[in-house]
């Protein structure tokens, strides 16, 4: 078992964006001790915690990465999704940078 501040710094994020995943359901710990407040994290949740971050890095917001992990199905058409929101954005910046080569 791993405390919030050891199961933080083997992730690189902060003991605050982990009881953020728990208040919104994305990440709960293992263990939670009520009187005390302290949560618990187990290795089994290593997995989870990766998929969460790889696709936070991708650009999802956090209530597509909850139901991401719902499903493999449900994964592979919010990346379909995320890849077309990607592509229009990369359009729109490319035509920017159009414009502004066009200015000088």
């Amino acid at each position: 078992m791993y405390s919030i501040g050891e199961f933080s710094k083997i992730n690189r994020i902060t003991p605050r964006t982990l009881r953020h995943y728990d208040r919104i359901g994305l990440l709960k710990p293992d263990r939670g001790d009520d009187w005390t407040g302290y949560r618990s994290y187990s290795a089994s949740q290593l997995p989870r915690i990766r998929r969460i971050l790889e696709l936070k890095e991708m650009g999802l917001p956090l209530n597509e990465i909850g139901r991401a992990l719902i499903s493999t199905d449900e994964l592979a058409a919010i990346l379909r999704q995320q890849e077309d929101r990607l592509r229009r954005h990369l359009d729109e910046t490319e035509g920017r940078i159009e414009q502004v080569r066009e200015y000088l």
